[in-house]
């Protein structure tokens, strides 16, 4: 079935490509040998998917913050060193062996540290691109995994601590995807890009999954 987000999407960079060519006169930019550094605030697209034995999970959109540091080997090749935050609500259904299904609902929490290759098309300000991305996320279910635990310790501060904690389910997965944006060079020291992404995680025990993000990157140039 079609992803209604897909024609969101869409619009969106139409309306961002509209903005800025009604609004600058586009020149050529020299980003060789220029770095860049920036903050990319993302919004993560709702993904209901199916999982094995009949169960399912339903995610919520969500927004999330990150940033990212790279450096453009000319003004077409550029590579990127990007670390991202999320926390997403979502409701899981499970089957039992009698095939009786079950809801609970919870947060997942991602951290995702990726390497991002970058292919801009034009040597102008304002250029589309497009991107492959190479990372690991590490995702917190916030599902116990254990009885809660008591750690107690000697602080500086507070003499002899202790704190209750609850174990959670957690796994450190390999990403991959593939994105197209534009970027738009706003003078030689500011940039934005914003951009569509398609994502797979490569989940423990199920197949990868894909999750759609659109990104905004906001940042500043210097050699």
């Amino acid at each position: 079935m079609e992803n209604p987000y897909y024609n969101k999407g869409l619009l969106f960079v139409s309306v961002i490509v509209l903005l800025i060519t009604s609004t600058y006169t586009i020149q050529v930019q020299a980003r060789e040998g220029v770095f860049d550094l920036y903050l990319l605030p993302h919004y993560n697209l709702s993904k209901d998917f199916k999982s094995t034995g009949g169960s399912s999970v339903d995610f919520d959109s969500s927004w999330g913050i990150g940033f990212g540091f790279g450096y453009n080997f000319t003004s077409h090749l550029a590579l990127n060193f990007d670390i991202g935050w999320s926390s997403t609500n979502y409701t899981a259904t499970t089957i039992d062996d009698n095939n009786n299904s079950s809801q609970y609902s919870s947060e997942m929490e991602s951290n995702t540290t990726s390497f991002t290759g970058i292919y801009n098309f034009s040597k102008r300000a304002f250029t589309p691109y497009i991107s492959g991305t190479l990372g690991w996320t590490f995702i917190n279910t916030n599902i116990p995994s254990g009885p809660p635990g008591l750690s107690c310790w000697w602080d500086p501060w507070w003499g002899y601590t202790c704190s209750e904690f609850l174990p959670t389910e957690t796994q450190t997965n390999f990403n991959y995807g593939v994105g197209l944006g534009l970027r738009f060079d706003i003078s030689k020291s500011f940039f934005m890009r914003a951009a569509y992404d398609k994502n797979w995680i490569d989940f423990e025990r199920i197949p990868a999954e894909d999750f759609d993000v659109i990104r905004i990157d906001i940042g500043t140039m210097f050699q």
